[in-house]
C-alpha cells in the first residue's frame, strides 16, 4: 500500500536501467587500440569528472552530494577489472562461459565524479607504501618498462603528503592506469587515477628529462586531490579553484620532494604567475569564484585562472 515518507527514516530505491558505451571518451566509454601483433584490443573506462556521471547511472551529479558505492561488474576472463576500492570476490557468471562477476569493496563517502571503473588487457607492476598500502601501475604489455618511474615515485609522494599534512591517505589501495587514448591529462578518481599514456609513462635512457618532471608533477597533483577534492569538497563547481588551486601548488612540493636538484618551486612559482598574467590580462578572464547558470558551462571553468591564480591564493592561505 502506498504511504507517505517519514521525515528522519532511511529508504532504500532500486531501479533498473540501461546504458550505451558511449564513443565520446566520456561517461563509461569503449575504445580500441591495435597491440604489438596488429590485433583490435578494446578496454572500456569511465570519465565522470565534471557531470558525467549520470551518463552511466542514476545519480545526483554534483559535488555535495556524497554516497558510498559499491561496484559489480561483469567481464571476460581473460581482462582486468578495476574499480576504486579493492575486488572482494569473482565468481563465474552462471549460464555465461567464459564471464565472471566481480564485486569490489564498498568506498567511503565520496563526490559521483570520483567513482571510476575499467575492463580491458592491461599488465601491472606493484609496491607499497610505507605504511604497507599497495600501489599499482596499470598500463599495455608493451609499454610496461615504461611505468617504473611512476611506480617508484608514487608511493614516496603519497607517504610525503601523509606526513606533511598529518592525515593518512584512507584508501586501502592506489591502481594507476596508463590509457592509450584519453581525453584529459589525468583524471584523480579515487584509488583509481586514469592518465594519458604521454603523462605517465617514462622510458630511461631515451625520454627527455623534462618528461621525468611531468610525470612526477602530473602524479603528485593527481595524488595531492586525495586530500583536496576527495576528502574535502567543494559544493559546487564554482568553488573548485580550491581544488585545483591546492592541487597544483602541491604537485610542486611533490616533485620537489622527488628530485630537490630541480629547483620545482622557485620554476613554477615564476611560470604559474607568467602564466596567470597571459590569461588574467584577458578581456575573457574572470574571478575565481563566479556562477556558473548551466551545466554547459562546467568545462570552461578548468582553465589557468582556476589552476595557477588558485595556486598562488591558496598559499597564502595555507600559510
Amino acid at each position: 500500500m502506498p504511504a507517505l515518507l517519514r521525515a528522519g527514516g532511511r529508504y532504500r530505491l532500486y531501479f533498473r536501467y540501461k546504458g550505451r558505451l558511449s564513443d565520446t571518451f566520456t561517461g563509461f566509454y569503449k575504445v580500441s587500440y591495435n597491440d604489438s601483433h596488429n590485433e583490435t584490443r578494446w578496454l572500456a573506462s569511465t570519465t565522470f569528472e565534471p557531470n558525467e556521471a549520470h551518463r552511466a547511472f542514476p545519480c545526483f551529479d554534483e559535488p555535495e552530494f556524497k554516497a558510498r558505492y559499491q561496484v559489480n561488474l561483469a567481464n571476460r576472463q581473460d581482462m582486468v577489472a578495476l574499480s576504486n576500492m579493492p575486488r572482494r570476490s569473482v565468481q563465474n557468471m552462471t549460464g555465461v562461459q567464459g564471464w565472471v562477476w566481480n564485486r569490489f569493496d564498498e568506498t567511503p563517502p565520496m563526490s559521483t565524479y570520483l567513482v571510476a571503473f575499467f575492463v580491458g588487457f592491461l599488465d601491472s607492476r606493484g609496491t607499497q607504501t610505507a605504511n604497507g598500502t599497495p600501489f599499482r601501475v596499470w598500463a599495455r604489455p608493451e609499454v610496461m618498462a615504461q611505468t617504473q618511474y611512476a611506480l617508484e615515485i608514487g608511493p614516496r609522494i603519497i607517504d610525503f603528503f601523509s606526513s606533511l599534512l598529518e592525515v593518512p591517505e584512507p584508501l586501502p589501495k592506489h591502481d594507476v592506469i596508463a590509457l592509450p587514448h584519453f581525453i584529459a591529462g589525468a583524471l584523480e578518481n579515487w584509488g583509481l587515477i586514469s592518465f594519458g599514456e604521454r603523462n605517465l609513462l617514462h622510458e630511461a635512457g631515451v625520454s627527455p628529462e623534462s618528461r621525468r618532471q611531468q610525470v612526477a608533477h602530473i602524479l603528485a597533483h593527481e595524488l595531492a586531490h586525495s586530500w583536496f577534492g576527495n576528502m574535502v569538497t567543494a559544493r559546487w563547481w564554482k568553488e573548485i579553484w580550491l581544488s585545483e588551486g591546492f592541487a597544483t601548488y602541491f604537485s610542486a612540493l611533490g616533485a620537489n620532494h622527488v628530485d630537490p636538484t630541480w629547483d620545482t618551486l622557485s620554476v613554477t612559482s615564476v611560470t604559474a604567475l607568467l602564466r596567470v598574467f597571459s590569461v588574467d590580462s584577458l578581456q575573457s578572464s574572470h574571478s575565481l569564484t563566479f556562477p556558473i547558470d548551466h551545466q554547459t558551462e562546467l568545462r570552461q571553468i578548468f582553465d589557468d585562472v582556476t589552476y595557477y591564480k588558485g595556486r598562488h591564493v591558496d598559499i597564502l592561505n595555507f600559510y
